[in-house]
C-alpha cells in the first residue's frame, strides 16, 4: 500500500531529487574516469529518494526549470546515466517537460546519437512525438546538424522526412536555414520531394538557404534537386535571388544567377529587383560587392536607373561598362561624366569599336582623358619617327596601362 511522506520526509525527498538532476547535469561534464564516483551517487540518490516516494514520482519530479533528471542526463548525452534512470522508471521516457519535449527530443537536438538510441529502443513510438511548435525529433536533429542523429531517425521513420511543423517547417527547411550541407543531402536522398514543399508563408527550402547564406554548397544540393526552386516567389514576390541580394549574400548570388539568369529581372511584389534590393537593403548600408555581380544581368536601363537612384554606387558604373559587351547611346548617356575607374574598360571596348571606345573616353575624369591623350600621341609620334606599325593589341594594352598609372 502506497504510503505519502510526512513534512519532513518530503522536504529530505525534495533535496534528494533536486541532488538527483544536478547530480545528472554534473555527470554531463566529466572525465570518463571521474563519472563512475557521480553514477554511484546516482544510484545512491534513488535508493534515498526511493523510502518516500515511488519510482513514478521519482521519475517525473521536475527542477526549477521544469525537467525531470532524464531529460537533464538525455541533454548532456549521459547513456549510462539514461540507463540508470530509465531502468528505475520507464515511464519517464514518455513525461514532457515544460517546453512539451520528451528526452528523446531534447537528445536529438544536442545530437546524442547514442542516447537516442537507448531512448528508441526503450519508446521506439517516441520517434514521431511532437513537442514545442509540433516539431518531431527529427526536425530538432536537423537544426542541430548532426547526420548520425538524423540518419538513426530516419531509419526509425523514414516518414518523418516530410512532415511538418506548426510553421510548416520540414526537417529540411531547418538544415537549410542553418546550412547543414551533409545533414541536407541526407535529407534529400530520403525524400527529394522536401525541397518542392513549401512552409505556411510560402517559403521553400532554398528561400531560407537564400536568406541565411551559410553555405552555397546547402543551395547547390537544393538547386541540383529543384531546379526550378530558383525562380519560385513568396507571398511579397521574392524569389531566392531577392533574398539572397538583400542579405548580402555574394556567393549565393552568383550561384542562382548562373541557376536562373532570369531572376535578376524579376521584380517583387513592390516593383523592386534583386540589384535595387542589394543597393538598398531595407535602410542599411548598400551591399556593393553584391550588387557588382548583378550589373550584367538584366535590361541596362533598368540597371542604370537602380544605379541612379543610389548615389553611393558610382563606383559601380565603371563595373557596368566592363560588365556589358555593347551599350547603345542611350545607355551611355546615362553613365555619369566623369565616371571614376572607368579606363579599366577601355582594353574591352577598344577590342569591341571605336564606337563604344570613344564613348568611354568621352566619360573619363579629365586626369585620365589628360594622360590617355599623352600616351597616343606619344605612341603616333614614335611609330612616325621610326616608320613602325606598332600591332593593334599592344596599342590597346599601352593605353590601357597609361589609365593605369
Amino acid at each position: 500500500m502506497h504510503r505519502h511522506p510526512s513534512q519532513t520526509e518530503s522536504l529530505h525527498c525534495i533535496s534528494g531529487l533536486s541532488g538527483l538532476t544536478a547530480a545528472c547535469e554534473t555527470h554531463c561534464a566529466m572525465t570518463d574516469r571521474s563519472r563512475c564516483g557521480v553514477l554511484a551517487r546516482l544510484a545512491d540518490l534513488f535508493q534515498a529518494v526511493g523510502h518516500c516516494w515511488t519510482a513514478p514520482d521519482t521519475a517525473t519530479f521536475a527542477d526549477s526549470s521544469g525537467r525531470p533528471p532524464l531529460h537533464a542526463a538525455a541533454s548532456c548525452g549521459d547513456t549510462a546515466a539514461c540507463q540508470l534512470l530509465l531502468d528505475s522508471a520507464p515511464e519517464v521516457a514518455l513525461v514532457a517537460d515544460s517546453d512539451g519535449y520528451l528526452p528523446l527530443h531534447l537528445a536529438a537536438l544536442h545530437g546524442r546519437t547514442g542516447t537516442c538510441q537507448l531512448l528508441l529502443d526503450r519508446t521506439p513510438e517516441t520517434v514521431t512525438a511532437r513537442g514545442r511548435k509540433d516539431r518531431l525529433p527529427l526536425h530538432l536533429a536537423a537544426h542541430s546538424g548532426n547526420t548520425a542523429t538524423c540518419q538513426l531517425l530516419l531509419d526509425r521513420a523514414p516518414e518523418a522526412a516530410v512532415v511538418a511543423d506548426s510553421l510548416g517547417w520540414l526537417p529540411l527547411h531547418c538544415v537549410s536555414q542553418k546550412g547543414h550541407t551533409a545533414a541536407c543531402q541526407l535529407l534529400l536522398i530520403g525524400a527529394p520531394e522536401a525541397a518542392t514543399i513549401a512552409d505556411s508563408e510560402g517559403w521553400l527550402a532554398l528561400h531560407l538557404a537564400a536568406q541565411s547564406g551559410h553555405t552555397v554548397a546547402t543551395c547547390q544540393l537544393l538547386l541540383d534537386t529543384a531546379p526550378d526552386a530558383a525562380t519560385v516567389a513568396v507571398c511579397n514576390g521574392h524569389v531566392p535571388l531577392h533574398i539572397a541580394a538583400a542579405y548580402g549574400h555574394t556567393a549565393v548570388c552568383q550561384l542562382l544567377l548562373e541557376r536562373a539568369p532570369e531572376a535578376a529581372s524579376l521584380a517583387n511584389t513592390t516593383g523592386r529587383t534583386p540589384l535595387q534590393l542589394a543597393l538598398a537593403p531595407g535602410g542599411g548600408l548598400p551591399h556593393l560587392d553584391t550588387a557588382r555581380c548583378l550589373l550584367a544581368a538584366g535590361a541596362a536601363p533598368a540597371v542604370l536607373s537602380a544605379l541612379h537612384s543610389t548615389p553611393a554606387a558610382l563606383p559601380l558604373y565603371a563595373d557596368f561598362v566592363n560588365a556589358r559587351t555593347t551599350l547603345t547611346s542611350q545607355d551611355w548617356a546615362a553613365v555619369p561624366t566623369p565616371c571614376p575607374g572607368l579606363g579599366v574598360a577601355l582594353p574591352a571596348k577598344l577590342a569591341r569599336s571605336t564606337d563604344q571606345a570613344r564613348h568611354l573616353v568621352q566619360h573619363l575624369p579629365p586626369a585620365d582623358a589628360q594622360r590617355l591623350r599623352i600616351a597616343a600621341l606619344s605612341l603616333h609620334r614614335a611609330q612616325t619617327a621610326l616608320d613602325l606599325a606598332v600591332p593593334r593589341p599592344i596599342i590597346q594594352s599601352i593605353l590601357a596601362l597609361s589609365l593605369a598609372a
